[in-house]
C-alpha cells in the first residue's frame, strides 16, 4: 500500500486525480470502481476539469450495473 501526503483538500483531490488519470492513460480498457459520497467530488471536479480542457479523453467506456452492461459509447 502506498500512503501519499498531501497538505490540504484541493492537493488531495488533484493528486487522486492523478492517479485516475494515469489509470486511464496506461489502459484505457481499466475496470474502475469508484467511490461515491462527498470525499472523492474534488477529484471527480479536477478530472471533469482536465476533460473540459481536452488534457484527458475518456474515449470509450463501459458502464455497468449490477451483473450487466448497461452501455458501451465511443466518443466521435
Amino acid at each position: 500500500m502506498v500512503l501519499y501526503q498531501a497538505k490540504d483538500y484541493k492537493d488531495m483531490s488533484r493528486k487522486a486525480a492523478n492517479i485516475i488519470s494515469a489509470q486511464v492513460i496506461m489502459k484505457p480498457n481499466a475496470v474502475l470502481g469508484l467511490a461515491t459520497g462527498s470525499t472523492p467530488v474534488g477529484a471527480y471536479e479536477q478530472l471533469v476539469e482536465w476533460y473540459n480542457k481536452g488534457d484527458i479523453d475518456f474515449f470509450t467506456g463501459n458502464f455497468c450495473k449490477p451483473g450487466r452492461i448497461q452501455r458501451t459509447f465511443r466518443r466521435q
